[in-house]
């Protein structure tokens, strides 16, 4: 699959010493050029470097630069995993361990790679899957590349401390010129520590200037993330910036993003079009697919309206002492999951709905319920107090009707926005006489 194409593909990928470089060829009559180069050295971490610009001529990534030797192009790591710093490679170390696939199509070429992240007595943390799609160089003025990162935790809880940075992170070659701008229209240092869709970095290369977006996609955990951004041209939607984070044991973390190598300094009005594009994909996690049947059958009156993120939906056998628990996830932090179906409320007789509903121990979400397309309810659900919450709704009020019933789990700050449902259920009973009178 590694071997040079023979029909001229725009893009293509040659297995070199410890490397896989991603070739383009810019025009049908040219040799193709370097354009993305993959480490694989079994004695590091994996990472992009050179990164070029849409030529192929110009490096604009920095690998172990002297103030930060541990930063590689664009690469990833954390800090405190689980007390252990995987970010500076002086305690934890990330090792490559081999490439899992390699994929090669007419517009473009991809490979999933395996890395261990060994803690200092030689045992194993964490297993990190990286996902890497390079598109082909369709126009003079950028290309574009995915990047999709999952975190899977081998048989113990993983706990990643607060910290300024950790994730995915570039470094642009550093000149003391860079330039950074956000989609809030934020620009140098007033993009530091800001919650942003996309943060670019750019600066002058002799009489050009080039620049990298980086896309963080909905589903990513605390969409939008704060990103660090430094001085020396370093971009990194961090997911420790916004507070510390956990990985249950035999569990896992994927994070997707985009980037775009680009001309010019780059400007909102191509990025903004370009981060709603890539928000349109919709992931199902590297780590864990969701078990269709499961969920469906979990309550099979009620349909469930939600997204796959992070293994969910999922039908869960206990959770905080309760059993045959559903676990959701919103779609977006406008855009809530949600159970829904049809009921007939009979005539002359008392109807409930009742259910017990939790959150995450980390965050909390808003609950909202609608009857006949009226909102009846909204509260916060939190994990303070009694754990599990029971909630009751009196549907008597429409009563000899067919009504639609939605039960959203809404997002409150896109902070472990996770719900969790248990015993739901419509009871009727009769009315009494007394009552009747």
């Amino acid at each position: 699959i590694l071997n040079p194409p023979q029909d001229q593909k725009p893009v293509s990928l040659e297995l070199r010493d410890k490397k896989l470089v991603v070739q383009a060829r810019l025009d049908s009559s040219t040799e193709p050029v370097d354009l993305v180069t993959y480490n694989l050295d079994p004695e590091l971490r994996p990472y992009l470097h050179p990164v070029k610009d849409p030529s192929g001529k110009v490096t604009l990534t920095q690998d172990r630069p002297g103030d930060h030797v541990w930063q590689h192009g664009i690469f990833t790591g954390l800090h405190n995993v689980n007390g252990v710093d995987f970010w500076t490679e002086k305690q934890g170390k990330q090792r490559f361990v081999k490439l899992l696939d390699v994929t090669q199509e007419q517009d473009r070429v991809g490979w999933r790679s395996l890395t261990e992240w060994v803690n200092p007595d030689g045992s194993i943390a964490l297993e990190e899957e990286q996902a890497v799609t390079v598109y082909a160089v369709t126009s003079p003025y950028y290309y574009n590349m995915d990047f999709s990162w999952t975190l899977r935790s081998k048989g113990q809880e993983i706990k990643v401390g607060a910290h300024d940075y950790g994730g995915l992170a570039v470094r642009m070659d550093f000149n003391g010129e860079n330039a950074h701008l956000n989609s809030n229209a934020e620009r140098g240092r007033e993009t530091a520590t800001k919650r942003a869709k996309w943060c670019n970095v750019s600066r002058p290369f002799g009489d050009q200037t080039f620049g990298i977006v980086v896309y963080d996609h909905p589903q990513n955990m605390n969409h939008p993330p704060k990103w660090r951004v430094d001085d020396q041209g370093l971009i990194n939607p961090s997911p420790s910036l916004q507070g510390e984070w956990n990985i249950p044991a035999g569990g896992s973390k994927t994070f997707h993003y985009r980037l775009t190598v680009h001309v010019g300094p780059g400007d909102a009005q191509y990025f903004d079009p370009g981060f709603e594009e890539f928000s349109k994909l919709k992931f199902t996690s590297v780590a864990q697919s969701t078990d269709g049947e499961s969920v469906a059958l979990w309550n099979p009156e009620w349909r469930v309206n939600a997204p796959e993120f992070e293994g969910t939906p999922k039908k869960l056998p206990e959770f905080e002492g309760k059993r045959n628990v559903l676990m959701t996830h919103p779609f977006t932090g406008e855009k809530a999951a949600a159970l829904e179906r049809e009921f007939l409320v009979p005539a002359g007789k008392k109807t409930k709905l009742s259910f017990n509903t939790a959150a995450h121990a980390d965050g909390d979400w808003e609950l909202r319920i609608y009857a006949n397309n009226q909102l009846l309810r909204r509260q916060k659900i939190t994990p303070d107090g009694e754990r599990w919450k029971r909630i009751e709704l009196d549907l008597t009020p429409f009563a000899g009707k067919k009504i639609p019933l939605r039960l959203e789990n809404a997002a409150d700050d896109w902070y472990f926005e996770f719900g969790f449902w248990n015993d739901l259920k419509i009871e009727t009973t009769e009315i009494s006489t007394a009552a009747a009178k």
